[in-house]
């Protein structure tokens, strides 16, 4: 609406649309809270009982937040680090204003949020197995606890590590389909260089935001919070050593990033495994997964670069690639069995999938 009407204006509409965003997502929660059938009986207490107090109400959607919020922190602050970081060093090499500019725009307004999107959508995805978690530790099921945390992580790594690859083969493609019409050709070729060197954080900021989610959903969010703090120092640390070298300047940054979001997920996954004493099953989780993004990963590379960039464009080509990739990973996981019974019951419509693979024979 108010494209083509100053600088500042076209900025206020988008800050705007964010706030009304905002307050519709309020809005639809508030309806199926107030009026949904299932939510207002879960919120009627028992008959002959009385409703507990308000304090201790208070208190569990306090920690159950505290699930949600350790993972959903990682990436903002990354981005005030970054904010700091990379437009003060840069001047210190004597970059001009302009190519300041020029370049912290296309390190945060086009790599860092083609990276962070399907990191979030993963963990998010995988983060909604939080509550479960609490609930069975509540009820002190540590068979079950486990279970799910088992699902939450492997349900990460399936969703992150196909986009992981799919970022790292396309990320030349993608940044020209997505900005070709704004960039010029060496803005072009410096964005995608940043987000060929950050695609794989994908993989490990999705790690990292559920592993975190799962340790504060046990009541452990100052072991997220202190691997956090640690993880931040190292990234400037990076940062600090890389983006002051005139050879590496703003592509220091994306590694340390890179270097960020790694060393997280590592220190998370440790705490994970260590506190819940959890036994994952790394050919299922991951394993197989990997086997079958690089199988992914080349298919893609020879069906985009050899047959579809000429024959029907950029942006045709890119979206029937990705497509095919899905198509073939997909296969992939249902008939190397990835998936057992107990995950397809931890998603949605994830029974009614297993009885469509049972009645067809792929599953038994």
């Amino acid at each position: 609406m108010y494209v083509g009407q100053g600088e500042g204006l076209p900025a206020m509409g988008a800050m705007l649309g964010v706030v009304v965003a905002e307050v519709l997502s309020l809005a639809v929660l508030a309806v199926f809270y107030f009026f949904g059938k299932e939510r207002t009986t879960l919120r009627q207490p028992p008959e002959g009982s009385k409703a507990p107090p308000l304090k201790l109400i208070a208190g569990s959607l306090w920690k159950g937040a505290l699930g949600v919020l350790a993972g959903c922190a990682i990436v903002p602050l990354a981005a005030c680090v970054d904010s700091l970081m990379v437009a003060n060093c840069m001047r210190g090499l004597n970059y001009t204003a302009p190519q300041v500019q020029s370049a912290f725009a296309l390190y945060t307004g086009i790599a860092s949020p083609m990276t962070y999107f399907p990191a979030l959508v993963c963990a998010g995805l995988a983060l909604g197995l939080v509550p479960r978690i609490q609930g069975h530790l509540a009820r002190r099921d540590f068979a079950s606890m486990r279970d799910s945390a088992a699902s939450a992580l492997k349900m990460t790594a399936l969703l992150a590590l196909p986009a992981a690859v799919g970022l790292i083969v396309l990320a030349g493609p993608l940044t020209r389909m997505a900005f070709g019409s704004l960039l010029d050709e060496e803005q072009i070729a410096l964005a995608s260089t940043l987000l060929y060197v950050m695609a794989a954080g994908v993989f490990f900021l999705a790690v990292a935001q559920t592993s975190a989610g799962i340790l504060a959903s046990v009541g452990k969010p100052g072991v997220a919070a202190g691997n956090l703090v640690m993880a931040l120092v190292l990234k400037v640390i990076v940062q600090l050593i890389l983006m002051t070298n005139s050879g590496v300047n703003l592509v220091g940054a994306a590694f340390g990033s890179l270097a960020f979001y790694g060393v997280l997920a590592a220190f998370n996954m440790v705490q994970v495994v260590k506190r819940m004493r959890l036994s994952l099953d790394w050919g299922n989780a991951l394993l197989k997964p990997l086997i079958a993004c690089v199988c992914m990963g080349a298919l893609v590379y020879f069906v985009y670069f050899g047959l579809l960039e000429k024959a029907v464009g950029v942006g045709a080509g890119v979206i029937l690639t990705v497509l095919i990739g899905f198509l073939v990973y997909l296969g992939f996981l249902v008939f190397t069995r990835v998936f057992n019974e107990r995950d397809f019951e931890q998603l949605p419509g994830g029974g009614v999938a297993h009885d469509i693979l049972l009645r067809s024979g792929i599953y038994k």
